[in-house]
Formats: C-alpha cells, structure tokens, sequence
C-alpha cells in the first residue's frame, strides 16, 4: 500500500518534533553545563585576586614597615596606591583580611558569603606567615565549616 500524503505528513512531523525537542535538550544540557562551569571560573578569579592581595599586603609592609590592622582591613591597599579599588571577590563581597601578628590571612566566602559551604560556596583564600612566601597555586578552596 503506498503511502498517503496524511501519512507522510503524520511522519513529517514527528521527526520534527523530535528534532525540536532533542535541540531543546541540547540547549538546557549546554545551559546547565556552562553555569557549572561559570562557578568555577569564579573560584578560579577568587583564587587570582586572592594571590594578588597578597602581592599588594608584601608591597604595603615593605613601604610602610607593617601591614594594615584588621580594623582597617584592606582599604588602605587603596589608599595608598598598591590597588585600584578596595577588592571584590566575584560574587560582590568584600574579601576578608586578617593579621595576627604573626600570620595573615586573605579569603573570600563564597558564592552564599558566609563561613564555610562546600563547592562554590566554600571559603577560597591564603594563609601565611612571616616566614614564608605563598605562590598563587597555594590558594586554597576550603569545604569545611571551619573556613579560613
């Protein structure tokens, strides 16, 4: 029996709707896949500016012969010229800075900005001391509550 022009229109489609919906798949995969991808980036920029504060605080404490006080936090790195704007990490909060005389610390909370988290909302940052000398790839992606 041959077929009818209503069948092959029937066959039409559905291949494309098939199509359309394996496109509109494809799209929500890529979406989801590239949001995944776009926290990492952040983490990854966090970890970059975090190296970078940690250039400029090594910069102040040469000039100044100590660094700013965790009251003032890093706004005088600004103030004095070793960075353009008081730093922002990626997902708008400020980075966090202390110094207890002996060791300092530079981190970012997060993506959900409060202590601790896992994945993107870990804590992000670098600890040092006087004594040594972190590079950028010491950054740290804490996934404990404890953070930094």
């Amino acid at each position: 029996m041959a077929p009818t022009a209503k069948t092959a229109l029937k066959w039409a489609f559905r291949v494309v709707a098939l199509v359309v919906c394996l496109y509109l798949a494809l799209i929500l995969i890529s979406v989801t896949f590239m949001t995944g991808q776009w926290e990492y980036r952040k983490t990854d920029r966090a970890c970059i500016d975090v190296a970078n504060i940690r250039l400029a605080l090594g910069l102040y404490a040469q000039r100044y012969g100590e660094l700013p006080s965790n009251k003032e936090g890093l706004r005088p790195l600004k103030q004095k010229g070793m960075l353009d704007a008081v730093p922002i990490d990626p997902w708008g909060h400020e980075y966090r800075y202390a110094h207890d005389g002996q060791r300092t610390s530079v981190w970012s909370l997060g993506r959900d900005g409060v202590p601790g988290g896992l994945g993107p909302d870990g804590d992000i940052g670098m600890e040092w001391t006087a004594w040594t000398s972190p590079r950028p790839g010491d950054c740290e992606h804490r996934e404990d509550a404890g953070g930094l």
